[in-house]
């Protein structure tokens, strides 16, 4: 009857019972959190069999009941790596579940009793309460987390492995939002070790190469310790790097550009060059004074401290690599981080999951910010948020465009590693980091795809773009450029242009732009206005406004242009600025 109801293997339960009784024990528990229609089948019967026996002695006592406690998730999936499981023991055994284990657990009490000689109580001498667990809040917007685990989802689905978002508050490290897939069900079991496997979050403890967003640490290296500036020359060699008999390729040819238009284009061969000019040590530390090569703290269990290797083990060609995103390994949390560094003016700050914990009946403990750790000059950090500002106005990110909001931001592509054979494969981690409103930025957003054959630009920078209008949203944060349709065809107009072939180096970089000014129609007579004194965002609102093309050279004010103010545009050309602090 047992085995029926309970749907256990009979030959198996009787062993059991067998080995249970030959040991002389009292209890033997046979199935944990049954299914109500078993328990309702077998006391029904139970009951049955125990009313029709008239002596007690035939009565069914062997077979008991017993309630337990048993975790509910009542979002179900929704954002189960983050918040993690319990086991049949109730104890966590991933996310915060078990990271703040000690918090959610509480205490057992106890009590010390006098007993006589037959074992029975006599008095209890004394006695501790059990202490009940604490409500712990989380800084998780329900409504953010679910649209970033739907927006992921659909992602990695459109050809990814797996994937990871983080939505963060620069200013005091708060995570909005933090999704991983794929996910899993809290409730259920695990299927396999691989299903615990994957119960590390994919933010905090997959590290796959940085790529081309690891260029903002290097350019923002040479601003702070060279003489570079975002208008300096480098020479890009059109599009290879010579060293021993190694080739490192840009995917597409670039001369002599400035330090901007590297960091635009994602130029490889450039980020080299500014590399060498801040050296080894130089760049290691800056790399390090970012938050790489260490954990973060965050209270997920498993965090990767990814790897920044020190400076005693790097090969000759290391500089090189390294500059441009390589022979390193990063986590979506720790771009965030370092992401944060450029939006909240050059501070580094922990990113914080836990908001308050509250015991039973006491007050309020919210969770202190903590100290903020100056990585570069405020300077930096602005030059930095302008410069990037051109990777989604003119370069690899103009997917991440923002209705009605000014965004900033690098793309990412690096060529994943197999584990076993240590090799580069021609599958990639596509990423995108970036921020906004520029001015002021609100919320630093990192989108992190593994495992598919798409750029960065093209992958990850959409999502971006959706992800990061809804997290302003949330915070009620304004439109701060004018809500102008888009000036590009519908997607179902446009060419379908096949990717480039891959670079030589073990990262693509990512596809180039389109030339600029390219598919915009000026009519001829069309007066130029008078840009002299503006920054970049009066710049954008009024050529989109009117309708002109615009090339932007530099950082701050515009100090020059061309042609002047007042002449007419050709048919075709653009106007070109130029910017200086």
């Amino acid at each position: 009857m047992l085995s029926r109801t309970l749907h256990l293997d009979k030959t198996r339960l009787g062993a059991d019972l067998a080995k249970a009784r030959a040991a002389h024990r009292a209890f033997l528990r046979i199935k944990t959190r049954a299914e109500a229609v078993e328990y309702l089948e077998l006391k029904t019967w139970v009951d049955a069999q125990n009313n029709r026996t008239p002596s007690l002695k035939d009565n069914i006592e062997w077979v008991a009941f017993q309630q337990e406690s048993w975790r509910a998730y009542p979002n179900g999936e929704m954002a189960a790596p983050l918040i993690g499981s319990v086991d049949f023991q109730e104890n966590g055994n991933s996310g915060v579940e078990q990271s703040l284990q000690k918090d959610l657990q509480g205490e057992p009490g106890w009590v010390r009793m006098l007993k006589d000689s037959q074992d029975h109580n006599v008095n209890a001498l004394e006695l501790y309460p059990p202490r009940p667990g604490k409500n712990v809040t989380l800084t998780i917007d329900s409504q953010l987390q679910f649209f970033c685990d739907r927006e992921l989802a659909k992602a990695v689905q459109g050809g990814f492995a797996s994937g990871s978002i983080v939505v963060m508050n620069p200013q005091t490290g708060e995570i909005y939002a933090m999704s991983a897939y794929p996910g899993f069900n809290p409730a259920a079991a695990p299927k396999s070790m691989t299903d615990v496997g994957r119960r590390v979050h994919l933010a905090v403890g997959q590290a796959p190469d940085g790529g081309s967003v690891m260029k903002m640490m290097t350019i923002a290296g040479a601003l702070e310790h060279t003489n570079l500036r975002a208008s300096s020359l480098i020479e890009c060699g059109s599009g290879e790097f010579h060293y021993a008999d190694q080739v490192i390729h840009d995917t597409h040819a670039y001369g002599t550009i400035p330090m901007e238009k590297v960091l635009w284009f994602s130029s490889n061969v450039g980020a080299i060059r500014i590399g060498m000019e801040l050296g080894r040590r130089k760049l290691w530390q800056t790399l390090h004074d970012f938050g790489f090569g260490q954990k973060t703290g965050i209270a997920l269990p498993g965090e990767s401290a990814g790897v920044l290797r020190p400076l005693e083990r790097w090969q000759p060609s290391s500089l090189y690599y390294v500059a441009m995103g390589h022979e390193m390994g990063v986590t979506t949390v720790q771009l965030a981080q370092a992401a944060s560094v450029f939006a909240n003016g050059g501070y580094r700050v922990k990113p914080k999951l836990v908001l308050s914990r509250q015991a039973q009946g006491g007050p309020v403990e919210w969770e202190p910010d903590s100290p903020r750790v100056r990585v570069i000059r405020a300077s930096t950090a602005v030059d930095m948020r302008n410069m990037s500002e051109g990777v989604v106005l003119f370069g690899t990110g103009k997917k991440a465009k923002a209705l009605g909001r000014t965004v900033g931001g690098k793309t990412g592509t690096a060529q994943m590693i197999d584990v076993k054979t240590h090799h580069y494969m021609k599958i990639y981690s596509s990423s995108f980091m970036g921020y906004a409103p520029l001015n002021a930025p609100k919320v630093v957003v990192v989108v992190t795809l593994n495992g598919g054959k798409r750029f960065g630009g093209d992958a990850a920078a959409p999502v971006f773009s959706t992800v990061v209008e809804a997290a302003l949203n949330m915070l009620g944060e304004p439109a701060d450029v004018p809500l102008l349709p888009s000036a590009e065809p519908p997607k179902d107009q446009r060419a379908k242009t096949p990717l480039p072939p891959l670079a030589a180096a073990p990262e693509p970089a990512e596809a180039a732009p389109l030339p600029e000014a390219a598919n915009e129609v000026v009519v001829a007579g069309n007066a130029v206005p008078d840009f002299s004194g503006m920054d970049k965002r009066s710049v954008v609102r009024i050529s989109a406004e009117r309708g002109l093309p615009v090339t932007m050279v530099g950082s701050g004010l515009v100090r020059a242009q061309s042609p002047p103010a007042g002449s007419a545009l050709s048919l075709g050309a653009a106007v070109r600025l130029r910017f200086s602090q």
